[in-house]
């Protein structure tokens, strides 16, 4: 869709406000070829979305294929809500998306480095994390997203340290979280991407605790093999609690 088709779409899906079906349609040569475009439909004030083929463009639907039981406790073969385009066959699979972690451990091996994304609230800080891109491996991914939301150069991680990795099913991704080591010689100061981020700030170690999502559990597991048992089972709740990791912060 072009950016006026786009913004027709966002002013009609924002200005209907009665309970009725109303439907703005786009005609198939408006549609591109390379990527699903999406028409918005309210009805009763719900909004649906039409997913268009990528491959011929005719409008998918909604069908229950064969595949694997999401319970791990069930190997057998159940269905699976997918979208198919009924005219060629293409079925969007709807993957997770590979995502990159890193809990970045200042110089002096007492801190942390959290970071606060412009999006989040005053109270949560998190690890620096970004998507992998095509063809990235995620080692060098995890170094990228450092030296872009950090500005830091000389640090250290190997595939040895890999923490683990985790599904983020809320938002359909794959976490890979890595421990990455700022080298004790440098000299270098944090520059935070101010684009995508608003705050950093340095936590003890022995302060820090994990959260109940995403990453945080990559956390966890980290301070678990560090030997920071209580901490790593004392997870906080900035969802309804409004608790912060950030405790005790610092800037060093």
């Amino acid at each position: 869709m072009s950016e006026q088709q786009q913004q027709q779409v966002r002013s009609h899906s924002t200005t209907t406000t009665r309970p009725t079906t109303t439907t703005t349609m786009l005609s198939e040569s408006q549609i591109t070829s390379d990527a699903s475009s999406v028409v918005v439909v309210r009805s009763d004030e719900k909004t649906h979305k039409k997913i268009y083929c990528q491959k011929c463009a005719h409008e998918m639907q909604q069908v229950q294929e064969e595949g694997l039981s999401s319970n791990k406790n069930n190997n057998n073969r159940t269905k699976i809500s997918r979208m198919k385009c009924l005219s060629c066959g293409f079925i969007l699979y709807n993957n997770p998306v590979p995502v990159v972690a890193a809990i970045v451990e200042w110089k002096d091996h007492e801190h942390l480095v959290l970071i606060q994304n412009k999006t989040w609230p005053s109270h949560w800080y998190g690890l620096v994390s970004g998507f992998v891109e095509c063809k990235e491996d995620p080692l060098d991914a995890v170094k990228r997203e450092v030296q872009e939301e950090l500005g830091l150069q000389q640090v250290i991680v190997t595939p040895q340290d890999l923490i683990g990795v985790y599904n983020f099913a809320f938002k359909n991704e794959i976490i890979i979280v890595y421990h990455v080591q700022v080298c004790e010689d440098s000299n270098e100061e944090i520059r935070i991407d101010t684009n995508e981020l608003s705050d950093y700030q340095m936590v003890r170690i022995d302060k820090v605790r994990p959260w109940k999502a995403g990453t945080g559990y990559g956390l966890r597991d980290w301070l678990l093999k560090k030997g920071f048992t209580e901490n790593a089972n004392s997870f906080i709740d900035p969802f309804q609690k409004k608790e912060s990791v950030v405790d005790t912060p610092s800037k060093l």
